[in-house]
């Protein structure tokens, strides 16, 4: 796994931050002056977008990578959150932390892929057709479990590294490295499209959601998976049942951010960008797609593993859609 990003002037600032209240007086004053610049360099009405205070217990994600650039990020460590900028694509990104995401999606029972969401995700997937195609499919889980369910699948992911791994899995399936917005398919050539957990993970949302209705037949279908706007938005103040979910930034906006998570051995970091749900209306609308479903499940009882996960049956965690190209 690659370090986690922080500079040694970071580190030390933060030092001596803790060791009187003068260096952490410079520190916040410091803080302020970067926020202060980059906010009118980059013309942001709030420079605070870029931010996000930690949950203890961020979402369990069954993310996936794909594919602008975000300027700040925040790593979720257990504390605040930390300004980050950067300046890589989330392709880039996922690319990095590939080796990471496929130890931690092969873990059976590991995260809530295995224990519930693939099988709440499944009940929105019409039944098998000509060709379903999988963007994002990272190291292939889902279409090998799709292949078992009668679909003829095309894998397609932005890592050459979870490519090379889907292939290695499934030496008979189709596997090919694109990005989401540039698919190697014909015009109208599947009448099915898939993006679990995906669209959160690419940059140009409305160029993805282009693609997808491109190469999809006319009364095709997209099934999509996200974080839930919610989720991706605010955080639980504390990790008891009826703790209360806060949004302190505004939901409406658009920034990066960036869940660290450590479980049973396993490390991953999830790069990704919150989009209010009207984002990924806007997107399918723009495509010309009707909305058929959308779905908000709560984790299941059998799901609950303690306390804190109990939390998430009264915010969900991800959000459903299904939508079709019209005839």
């Amino acid at each position: 796994m690659r370090g986690l990003p922080r500079s040694s002037g970071s580190a030390e600032l933060a030092d001596s931050a803790s060791r009187t209240r003068c260096g952490l007086a410079a520190v916040r004053a410091l803080t302020t002056l970067v926020l202060t610049n980059a906010a009118a360099i980059l013309n942001l009405p709030t420079a605070h977008r870029q931010w996000k205070r930690l949950s203890s217990e961020p979402a369990d994600l069954a993310g996936k990578p794909l594919s602008s650039v975000r300027v700040a990020r925040i790593a979720r460590s257990g504390a605040d959150a930390v300004y980050n900028p950067r300046s890589m694509p989330l392709s880039d990104d996922w690319e990095q932390e590939a080796g990471n995401w496929i130890e931690w999606a092969r873990a059976p029972g590991h995260d809530s892929y295995w224990r519930f969401h693939r099988d709440q995700f499944l009940t929105l997937v019409p039944p098998p057709g000509k060709l379903t195609v999988d963007v994002g499919c990272g190291e292939g889980r889902f279409p090998r479990d799709l292949k078992c369910l009668g679909h003829r699948v095309i894998g397609i992911d932005s890592s050459s590294t979870l490519i090379e791994a889907a292939r290695r899995a499934d030496p008979g399936g189709d596997y090919r490295c694109a990005s989401a917005t540039k698919l190697p398919l014909e015009n109208a050539s599947c009448d099915m499209v898939i993006a679990f957990m995906t669209l959160q993970d690419v940059d140009e949302l409305t160029a993805a959601v282009s693609e997808m209705g491109r190469v999809l037949v006319a009364s095709g279908a997209a099934c999509i998976a996200v974080v839930h706007p919610l989720n991706s938005a605010g955080k639980f103040e504390n990790e008891s049942a009826d703790s209360s979910f806060v949004i302190a930034a505004s939901y409406l906006d658009e920034f990066g951010y960036t869940d660290d998570i450590a479980r049973n051995g396993l490390r991953m970091m999830f790069h990704s960008k919150h989009r209010p749900l009207e984002a990924y209306s806007r997107a399918l609308e723009a495509s010309g797609f009707v909305i058929e479903s959308i779905r908000e499940h709560p984790i299941p009882e059998e799901g609950v593993r303690a306390d804190r996960s109990r939390r998430w049956r009264r915010i969900p965690l991800f959000l459903h859609v299904r939508a079709r190209k019209p005839a």
